[in-house]
């Protein structure tokens, strides 16, 4: 009866069936690496009348990271779901390192790590004791599982830290935590869900450093809302709107294709910083909507030249302008001497976002990615 009961929780959480399936999946590893990490093709999936995802398509090679981008509603956590099999799709078809995510389901289950939004440790057990709980469950040995977790504590330098309970770390240190979690049973594909919302700087850039000590032997798949974090991790993106694919490339390849989009239908959205001798980015870009709204007209002043304005900090403006002539009316609402210079910024990750996410020059854009 034991030994029936211990196979029964097993075989929910991927047990002893996975466990034969993991080492049948390791043996064919080199073999897997000659097809992409992820192919999908027409995937459809809908919930009622809401189309969460249109028939998309696409491909992620081994290893590196893969970024997916879009704003909410945009189909990402669906499609997560789906690549996890946690969700069927309603048609099309997704393969995993080859194998059809509908048939080999706890096959794919045993080669992926993932780290969700959420941390969801068990704060009466240590660090420690989270981690050997989570180790026995993929079906490592005692000691097979104290030396990985020996050696992912010390890659992430929480060693000294195994003893404590998780909600007694700091925010960061507990992304870690999770982290190195994902990581125990060494998946070929690790998904990270948001992995440093919330995070001050430095713990934000300890994760990216864990991130890239590990893209090259393993497929990475990530969301974020953080536009630098997608630019300085991914090798590819994928964005996304509406349940459909609208973009896909390389970061740089992105930028380049709003750019020559914009040049081709005569949009001329150049970027331009600001920056102030004193920190009063936020009352003069209200003062400059103010301007534009109201007493342009008065003024005799024409601002179709500014198409978005932001505060990057407390001394800097970023502004998009059609017409950069136009950027001579700002001595006529901010003092010549609190302007310290006025540059020319390159387009960046988050003026693509921006341009997808705002439906902005659709029809070309999706013509560009597709």
């Amino acid at each position: 009866m034991e030994s029936r009961l211990n196979k029964t929780c097993w075989a929910n959480r991927g047990g002893h069936y996975v466990i034969l399936e993991k080492n049948k999946a390791k043996t064919t590893l080199m073999h897997d690496m000659t097809n992409p990490a992820i192919e999908v093709k027409s995937l459809s999936k809908s919930f009622g009348s809401l189309h969460a995802l249109r028939g998309i398509s696409f491909k992620v090679t081994a290893n590196g990271v893969f970024c997916i981008l879009g704003p909410n509603g945009a189909g990402k956590t669906t499609l997560i779901r789906i690549l996890t099999t946690i969700t069927r799709p309603d048609s099309g078809e997704v393969k995993i390192f080859g194998e059809n995510i509908q048939t080999h389901a706890l096959e794919i289950r045993n080669r992926i790590g993932i780290v969700a939004q959420d941390n969801h440790f068990d704060n009466y057990l240590s660090v420690w004791d989270n981690l050997m709980l989570h180790a026995k469950l993929h079906g490592l040995s005692a000691m097979a599982a104290k030396n990985r977790i020996t050696e992912l504590l010390e890659s992430v330098g929480l060693q000294g830290r195994s003893h404590s309970v998780p909600n007694t770390l700091s925010g960061g240190m507990q992304r870690r935590v999770a982290l190195i979690r994902a990581l125990i049973h060494q998946p070929d594909l690790l998904f990270l869900d948001e992995p440093t919302t919330g995070l001050d700087p430095q713990a934000r850039r300890e994760i990216w450093d864990t991130v890239v000590s590990i893209k090259h032997k393993t497929t990475v798949i990530l969301t974020t809302h953080y536009m630098e974090e997608a630019d300085f991790l991914s090798d590819s993106i994928l964005m996304m709107r509406e349940g459909q694919v609208i973009l896909s490339g390389t970061s740089r390849e992105l930028k380049n294709r709003l750019a020559s989009v914009n040049e081709s239908f005569g949009h001329t959205l150049n970027q331009y910083e600001v920056i102030l001798t004193e920190p009063k980015a936020q009352h003069y870009m209200e003062t400059l909507q103010a301007f534009c709204s109201k007493g342009a007209a008065a003024e005799g002043a024409n601002c179709d030249w500014l198409q978005d304005i932001r505060v990057s900090d407390p001394f800097r403006l970023s502004l998009r302008v059609r017409d950069p002539e136009g950027l001579v009316q700002l001595y006529q609402v901010i003092p010549a001497g609190l302007i310290q210079s006025i540059g020319k910024l390159q387009l960046d990750l988050e003026d693509v976002y921006l341009a997808v996410a705002n439906n902005e020059l659709s029809g070309e854009l999706s013509g560009a990615g597709r």
